[in-house]
C-alpha cells in the first residue's frame, strides 16, 4: 500500500507582536475531520554582538587602550540591571495578593495592579466563598478559585475529568462558549483546558466547566498594563483668583491618573466645587478655577506606572497705579489737569 503524504505551510512574512497567540490547522478529507493546535510566541530580536560585549570592557591602565587589565565591572552592572528588569516583570497574583490584605489597602492594590472594577470584583469574590465546596464525581481537579493575566495576554484555565472520554462545556457567565480562534478547547487525555487568546476587559468575567450535571466555577480578573505618564507635569506660579490648569499625558486612553496635594488625595467626593478633573484622550487636567493662598503647594499625578510632581504659587494682587483703570466710568476732567503738568 503506498502512503501519500502531503505537506502544507503557513509563512508569516513579517512577524509583529500581534501574531503571538493560539492558532489551530484543521484537515477535512471525506467524512474524517481532524485539527492540531500550536502557539507562536513572539520576542524581541537580541541586537547584542561580540562587539558590543567588547566595548562594554573598559581597562583601568591610561588612555592606550592595550594598557592595563580588562574590567568586568560595567558588564556586570548591565547584567545585573536585567536581571533587576526580568524580576520585576515576573508574573504577579493580584488574587493571593488581596486575599492577605487588609480591606482598607484593596483600593491602593487595585490601582497598583489596574484592576478596573475593584467593587465588581470584590463583589464576585464574596459570592465565590458562598458556593458550598462538595466531593466531586466528574472532577479529579477543579478550576482554581480565581486566575489573573494582563490585558493582551493569553489565559489558559484548565481541569482534570474523571473519566478520559467525558465532554465538557465551558459558559462565560452563564453563556456556553464556542471554540473560535478566540477561544481555544483543548482534551488531552483527562485534562480539559480553555485557553482565551488576547484577552481584554471584556474577558474579566465569571467562568464554568460543566461535565454532566456537576460543574465547578472560577473568576478571571483582566489587570491593565502599567501606564505610564508621557508628558509630565509643569510648575504654575499665579495670583489669587485666576484659573490655575494642572495637565499631564499618559500612555493609554481611559486610564486611571490619581491627583493629591501635598500628600493628600483629590477627589470629587472629598474636593467639592474647589477642583474639576477634566479628561480628553490621553490627556488629564487638574482645575482650580480660582486660586487662593490656600492652593499653594506640591501636585502630585500618579497613574500605576508612573508619577509627575508641580509646585503651584499664588501671589496676592498688585494693587497699583493701573486700579484706577478698573474705574474708567468715574472720569472727571481734573483727571486730565494732572497728566498735563
Amino acid at each position: 500500500m503506498t502512503v501519500i503524504i502531503y505537506t502544507f505551510e503557513m509563512s508569516i512574512i513579517k512577524v509583529v507582536d500581534g501574531d503571538a497567540g493560539g492558532y489551530r490547522c484543521e484537515i477535512s478529507s471525506k467524512d474524517k475531520n481532524d485539527c492540531s493546535y500550536f502557539d507562536i510566541a513572539v520576542q524581541a530580536v537580541q541586537e547584542e554582538t561580540q562587539d558590543n560585549i567588547l566595548e562594554a570592557f573598559k581597562r583601568s591602565g591610561g588612555a592606550d587602550e592595550d594598557a592595563g587589565e580588562l574590567d568586568f565591572s560595567v558588564l556586570l552592572k548591565k547584567r545585573e540591571k536585567k536581571q533587576r528588569e526580568k524580576s520585576e516583570c515576573e508574573e504577579v497574583d493580584v488574587w493571593e495578593i488581596l486575599k492577605k490584605a487588609k480591606p482598607c489597602d484593596y483600593e491602593k492594590i487595585a490601582f497598583q495592579y489596574g484592576i478596573t472594577d475593584l467593587r465588581g470584583m470584590l463583589k464576585r469574590l464574596k459570592a465565590m466563598k458562598k458556593v458550598e465546596i462538595t466531593k466531586s464525581d466528574a472532577f479529579l481537579r477543579k478550576l482554581d478559585s480565581a486566575y489573573s493575566v494582563d490585558k493582551g495576554k493569553r489565559m489558559t484555565m484548565s481541569v482534570e475529568v474523571a473519566d478520559p472520554n467525558a465532554t465538557v462545556r465551558w459558559l462565560k457567565n452563564g453563556q456556553e462558549i464556542k471554540p473560535s480562534a478566540k477561544y481555544v478547547m483543548e482534551s488531552v487525555g483527562n485534562v480539559r483546558s480553555l485557553t482565551i487568546n488576547k484577552c481584554n476587559l471584556s474577558d474579566d468575567a465569571a467562568y464554568e466547566c460543566v461535565v454532566d450535571d456537576e460543574k465547578c466555577f472560577t473568576e478571571l480578573f483582566v489587570k491593565e498594563p502599567p501606564v505610564t505618564i508621557t508628558k509630565l507635569l509643569d510648575d504654575v506660579h499665579t495670583v489669587v483668583g485666576e484659573k490655575v490648569e494642572f495637565e499631564v499625558e499618559v500612555s493609554e486612553e481611559g486610564a486611571n491618573v490619581k491627583w493629591m496635594k501635598d500628600g493628600v488625595e483629590l477627589s470629587k467626593e472629598t474636593a467639592g466645587s474647589k477642583y474639576r478633573f477634566k479628561k480628553d484622550g490621553k490627556r488629564h487636567i487638574l482645575i482650580i478655577n480660582e486660586a487662593t493662598k490656600e492652593d499653594i503647594g506640591t501636585y502630585h499625578a500618579l497613574t500605576n506606572g508612573g508619577e509627575s510632581k508641580a509646585e503651584l504659587e499664588v501671589e496676592a494682587c498688585q494693587h497699583g497705579p493701573t486700579a484706577a483703570s478698573d474705574h474708567s466710568d468715574s472720569y472727571s476732567p481734573q483727571q486730565d489737569d494732572q497728566y498735563r503738568t
